[in-house]
């Protein structure tokens, strides 16, 4: 049916999750931390001038609604979260050194805050900074997941422009805030 549809119309199908899934010994779950597993999600695109395979440059969900737009030969207002795909399929030089912010946090049952993490990543490298213990972490982003070796402070991996950016998101929106 949907093949049929695409010989009469253009036809854009976008393939996506909210979330990745934790699955071990221990059970399943998601939103706890910001590793590779909780944090990569599917996203396919099929549509005309989209060319199969796999791109390099970081995607995220907020990117969802500007290619949409795209598709659909809407104006893309200024000030939108995220970046019409297509720039990436385009293989545009500035989306290739793109920064994302992911964070995750959690309440207790008295309202106090178990978890509350925030990283910065770039398809290279994730710095994660645990807000709570002000603990921080630098990673390889990798498809599979490995426990990694911390790399604050090793030669050759400088994490300051993901520190930048955890900043600035940090002085933007804040961070988690309660309200009494």
């Amino acid at each position: 049916m949907v093949r049929d549809r695409a010989r009469k119309q253009d036809l854009a199908v976008v393939f996506t999750s909210d979330h990745g899934e934790v699955v071990s010994r221990k059970g399943r779950g998601h939103g706890r931390d910001l590793r590779e597993r909780a944090t990569r999600i599917p996203l396919m695109v099929q549509a005309r001038d989209y060319r199969p395979g796999r791109y390099a440059p970081v995607a995220s969900l907020v990117d969802i609604f500007p290619t949409v737009l795209g598709l659909t030969g809407t104006p893309i207002p200024d000030g939108l979260d995220g970046i019409d795909l297509h720039r990436i399929v385009m293989g545009e030089p500035e989306v290739a050194q793109r920064q994302l912010i992911t964070e995750t946090w959690r309440l207790d049952r008295n309202g106090e805050r178990r978890t509350d993490k925030v990283a910065a990543f770039d398809g290279r490298l994730k710095l994660t900074w645990d807000l709570r213990t002000e603990a921080r972490s630098l990673r390889r982003q990798t498809r599979i997941e490995k426990r990694s070796q911390n790399l604050l402070g090793h030669p050759g991996h400088d994490p300051r422009s993901l520190h930048e950016a955890l900043e600035r998101y940090l002085e933007e929106c804040g961070g988690l805030r309660l309200v009494d």
